[in-house]
Formats: structure tokens, sequence, C-alpha cells
């Protein structure tokens, strides 16, 4: 361990035992001491420096401020912290998710977080919000069309003893008792996962156990620390390799992507002209977004998407001229 690495390390432990700095602060200064010494266990390296640097200043600061952390600071320290020491020995699943993150469909979404729901039902009161009323037996089995019909004529009868009861007996021998119930259908949460295909991937082995399963996009917006850890599975791979022969081979890749999500030419053969179109006009408008905010990967990223779904365009309108020009034969007597 190199005496600068050393030096800070006492500095930032000496500071996380003064007594007007909040918990929350403390507890960071411990983790930086913890990063910072790991780092030096390795041979020091410039992001490792560059950490360095940072810590000293952020301390010199927080003792002009009366040893109060800016949080401004402490989002550099954190970032810098993120690079004091390169990956090593990262699975190759590690690393595939990382590629994916830096490659997929973000949904325009900060911070993105693939959710997988399923559609439950819950009960509710009939007077506040509902979506329908049904008629459950004692073993949870919900009425058909026949049983419900004689339930709500019972239910409506103002001459009879079942008016406007939602409990009610039927049969005769072995008499059945039916409960009346406000049904609301809401979203219940199932997984989360960072990428979009490992979203899909859970959905192909255990779909089948859902009722009507989706995936969902949100933000991880002020959630710190699932934030820092998708950022640390991005460092993982953080310049995704280029193929050998350029962005051609890349478009490819993508057109292949887009086919196996998508069913390929079955499903592209079903577009007309105009909605590859329109789909090339989002896409590009998500790219002139991404640029605008200076993020020129995201930026190449969705002109890349450009660049297959024109050609998805282009195959889908040759296959289609070629139908046009060579119309099947009709059947004669």
């Amino acid at each position: 361990m190199t005496d600068s690495i050393r030096d800070v390390i006492c500095d930032v432990r000496h500071s996380a035992d003064v007594d007007n700095y909040t918990n929350y602060q403390r507890k960071f200064l411990w983790a930086v001491a913890e990063r910072l010494e790991a780092a030096g266990s390795a041979s020091p390296c410039e992001p490792a420096d560059e950490a360095i640097l940072v810590a000293r200043k952020w301390l010199s600061m927080t003792e002009t401020e009366g040893g109060h952390l800016h949080y401004d600071d402490i989002t550099k320290m954190a970032q810098a912290l993120t690079y004091t020491q390169p990956p090593s020995g990262v699975p190759e699943w590690m690393q595939a998710i990382s590629e994916n993150l830096h490659t997929q469909d973000n949904r325009i979404t900060a911070d993105p977080l693939f959710v997988v729901f399923q559609k439950t039902l819950i009960v509710v009161a009939e007077g506040y919000d509902h979506d329908r009323i049904v008629w459950v037996d004692d073993e949870g089995h919900e009425a058909d069309e026949v049983t419900e019909s004689q339930l709500n004529a019972l239910r409506s009868d103002i001459y009879g003893t079942c008016f406007m009861e939602d409990e009610i007996e039927l049969g005769a021998d072995e008499r059945e008792e039916w409960r009346r119930f406000a049904i609301k259908e809401v979203d219940q949460f199932v997984t989360a996962c960072f990428t979009e295909d490992g979203a899909e991937a859970y959905l192909k082995i255990n779909g089948h156990n859902l009722n009507r399963p989706f995936i969902y996009v949100t933000s991880l917006f002020r959630n710190e620390e699932m934030k820092e850890l998708r950022n640390w599975l991005l460092s993982t791979n953080a310049t995704p390799p280029r193929p050998a022969d350029g962005w051609i081979s890349e478009v490819k890749a993508e057109r292949q992507r887009q086919d196996q999500k998508w069913g390929g030419p079955s499903h592209d053969d079903q577009h007309r002209p105009e909605t590859f179109a329109q789909l090339i006009e989002d896409y590009s408008g998500w790219a002139r977004v991404m640029a605008g905010m200076g993020s020129l990967d995201k930026y190449r990223r969705r002109m890349i998407q450009v660049a297959a779904l024109a050609g998805a365009a282009v195959e889908a309108t040759d296959r289609a001229l070629q139908r046009a020009a060579n119309p099947p034969e009709q059947g004669g007597e």
C-alpha cells in the first residue's frame, strides 16, 4: 500500500469519528476508507489516484463547511470510488448483463428497471370502485352464467326471503351457499430485472404460473442503492467491444435480435410501409433526444436500431413486390 493511500485512509477514518457528522455520513466515510484500502492492496492505478485526490479535496471542503458534507461531493466521491479498482475475474454471465445494459432499449427511461407484473383480483367495496360482481361458493368456485342468473333473480325478488342478500343458499338436497363479492383487477408485483432480456427469460420459465403477466419499465430515480449496483454492472464492461468489420455487423446482429423477439418475416409482412416509416421516425426521435442530452453511446445505439428497422422495411417491401409480380395461381375447375 502506498503512503498516499494510507494517509487518506487515516484521514477518512479520523473524520468518521467527528461528532458533528450524521450517522449516514459517518457510515459513508467508513465505506470510503474500506474501498480505498481495497484499492491500495493492489497495484496503484490512475483511477485510484484520482479517487485519492477527490477524497482529499472532499475532506478539506468538509472541514471548511463545519464538518457537513455536500450531496454533490458525496456523488463525486462515489463515482470516483466506482473505478478505484478495475474489476477482475468478472463472470461471463455478469459481463453479458453489462453488455446488455449498454445496448438494450431503455424506453427513454433513465436508470430503467424492468418489472414483471401479473393481474390479480381483490375484494373491494361495491359502492367505491370495482370491475365486476361475482358469486363464489364455499370452495372458492365462481358461479357460471346460469347459476349467476338464478342468484341475481333471487336477490332482486322484493317478495322473496333473499331480497338484497349477499349470502344465498341454492339446491334442494345438498344446499350450496353462495357469497356475493365486488371484485377489482389490480397489477401485482412479481419480480424485477435490470435488463428486458432478464425479464423475458423469467417469463419463459415461470410465465405459465402467472395470470396475464406483462413487463413494465420504471425508473430507479432516487433509489441510490439500486443505481449504484446498476452502475457497477455497467462498469464491468464500460466500453462494449466493436465488431471487427464495424457497424454493419452491429446492424445485422440487431436485425437478428429483432427477428428473434418479434417473429421475423411472418411478423414484418403484416406491417404496412407507413407503419415501418412511423417506427423509424419514432426511433430517430429517441436518438435525437439522446443526442440532445449528450449521450452519444445511446444515440449511436438508437441509430443502429434505425438502420436495422430500415433493413427490415426494405426486406418486407421486396417480398411484397415479389408476391405482386408472382401472384398465386387460381385453381381451375
